[in-house]
């Protein structure tokens, strides 16, 4: 449908970002153009406990243990080519656990058919001058207002989970041409 795409987004709802969602696209699109970008890449040597090693077997099969990856998948971008490998997986029947899965995928295809990063090699435009996702975790939620608070001083920066943003959609609410009210979201 779209045969000069390269690269496919998949974002879910409680991922927000501290910025302009367009200078993230464009910031990843300048700074790497790797097939894979994911929040975080974690290793089997730094997690050898990780639970959902020992149930993905059969993804990891032919991969020694030191080159295992597993990353959060609640925000990534995907170049069309690793798609179209993943359609083949897909169509063969084989699954497993997205966020071994996606990563290792990848792994086991090799540099020349795939590669892989993660949005901790680019820096926030933000004052802070942090990673871009150094606010993205599994356990526990964001408080609106911690993110609220992120997105008001424009630090460009990921932020997971964030399960109540009611504060931000009040916040918003307040946007007009001129700018939006700093006192929102109380």
């Amino acid at each position: 449908a779209y045969p000069h795409l390269q690269y496919w987004w998949r974002v879910e709802p409680d991922v927000l970002f501290s910025g302009s969602w367009a200078d993230l696209l464009a910031r990843t699109a300048r700074h790497t153009l790797d097939d894979v970008v994911l929040p975080r890449l974690s290793s089997h040597t730094a997690y050898p406990a990780y639970p959902h090693w020992k149930h993905n077997q059969h993804v990891l099969r032919g991969v020694p243990n030191d080159q295992w990856k597993y990353s959060l998948v609640s925000i990534g971008r995907y170049s069309s080519r690793f798609i179209g490998q993943m359609a083949l997986l897909w169509a063969a029947g084989i699954i497993g656990y997205e966020e071994i899965l996606l990563p290792m995928t990848c792994v086991k295809l090799g540099r020349a058919a795939c590669t892989l990063s993660s949005f901790q090699r680019l820096r926030s435009g933000g004052w802070r001058r942090s990673h871009v996702a150094q606010n993205f975790r599994y356990r526990p939620t964001w408080k609106c207002r911690e993110f609220l608070l992120a997105a008001m001083s424009h630090t460009q920066e990921l932020w997971h989970p964030v399960k109540n943003r009611t504060c931000w959609v009040e916040y918003l609410d307040t946007c007009t041409p001129q700018g939006c009210s700093a006192s929102a979201g109380g």
